[in-house]
């Protein structure tokens, strides 16, 4: 059934909501948000056939609904001056969090001064600070153009304090924390989730369910930089990774070293290593993980489902193309347990969703929470 909690605090007030429209549901009740989330949902899995599923939905809101975003990214127009994609949009932005608007404001002055450097340049993202106070800017290059190595060291130079990157060149890691003291170090430019708090919630769900069920072994496909591997190792499962970003991969072998995870950490394009498993009839895992891009499994659904998991936690902010795949995945055999909404991007119409998945026959055993 649904869940049923307390009433969500009410709507926040953004002093620029009006002209920016970056967040369409920030003027709604909090309760009113939650139902357009499920709403929107339910339609995509009706729209699939799977309109059984939507009394397994449940809801986790995010812990607090103002100063959330821990990264944003900023274009640098062609005489470069660094902006908002959104030109209405404003550093009072309600949804930045206070660590981030801090960043923003040292970089818009200090990046004012300099000027020519910034016109090979297309857009950066910049972070809030790290476990080790570093925020962190990472640019990436217009086509066809590079910054040349002295307006790096310019560039390096002005942004005290702040780690620097650049699209074209591996960059350093920052340290950001996942669960119980447990962190992960994620390269300049790499994926990380942009709501932390809930990004915890997340990752506690998935853990949760893997130590309820005792599990001891996981396949994690798109690992990126280890959010949901980590916990896990740590939690004594036996887990590969794999991820195609050579740079993400090697900073998530360097946290696991720091912090005595021991795994088998693979830098692979998803499919293509799926697919060698499939052929060589390895031992399945007890659980597959799948956070892939927003398109979904596409290419690997198949050969993922091939694998004979017994469960797959399968992850996404796109839930149109989640649908899709809990449709194709129901085809090879696997029933949807679960399906748990995470109010990542709070204020806007994009949600995370988390579906559980067992092959076979629906579970016999006592019904496991979510939490």
């Amino acid at each position: 059934m649904r869940n049923t909690s307390a009433p969500l605090a009410p709507k926040l007030h953004c002093p620029v909501a009006s002209q920016c429209g970056g967040c369409p549901r920030i003027a709604l009740h909090r309760d009113e948000q939650r139902r357009q989330y499920e709403s929107q949902v339910e339609q995509l899995l009706d729209d699939v056939g799977l309109h059984e599923l939507c009394t397994q939905l449940t809801f986790h809101p995010a812990a607090a609904h103002a100063g959330y975003r821990n990264r944003i990214r900023l274009r640098i127009s062609d005489d470069g001056k660094v902006g908002f994609f959104n030109a209405q949009k404003q550093a009072s932005c309600a949804v930045l969090s206070e660590s981030l608007r801090r960043s923003l404001e040292g970089l818009s002055t200090t990046l004012e001064a300099l000027g020519a450097p910034l016109s090979n340049l297309a857009h950066l993202e910049l972070r809030q600070e790290d476990l080790d106070r570093h925020a962190s800017v990472f640019f990436t290059h217009r086509p066809g153009c590079r910054v040349t190595a002295s307006d790096r060291q310019l560039l390096t130079a002005a942004l005290v304090d702040t780690l620097v990157g650049f699209d074209d060149t591996p960059g350093p890691d920052q340290r950001y924390p996942l669960v119980h003291d447990l962190y992960a170090r994620v390269p300049l430019g790499a994926f990380m989730q942009v709501n932390s708090l809930v990004n915890q919630a997340l990752i506690e769900c998935i853990v949760g369910q893997a130590q309820a069920r005792h599990l001891t072994s996981v396949w994690d496909l798109y690992c990126g930089s280890g959010n949901f591997l980590l916990p896990l190792l740590a939690q004594g499962l036996k887990g590969t990774g794999v991820e195609r970003d050579l740079v993400a991969i090697a900073s998530l072998r360097r946290a696991a070293d720091e912090q005595g995870l021991s795994g088998t950490f693979v830098a692979s394009d998803a499919l293509d290593w799926v697919q060698d498993q499939v052929h060589q009839g390895a031992t399945p895992p007890d659980l597959l993980i799948c956070d892939p891009p927003r398109a979904g499994l596409k290419e690997a659904l198949v050969p993922a489902a091939q694998v004979g998991a017994r469960f797959i936690a399968l992850c996404s902010c796109n839930p149109r193309s989640l649908a899709r795949d809990l449709a194709a995945l129901k085809e090879h055999g696997y029933v949807c347990q679960s399906l748990t909404l995470f109010d990542m991007f709070e204020h806007t119409a994009q949600v995370e969703v988390l579906a559980w998945l067992e092959q076979g026959a629906p579970s016999t055993e006592e019904e496991v929470s979510d939490f």
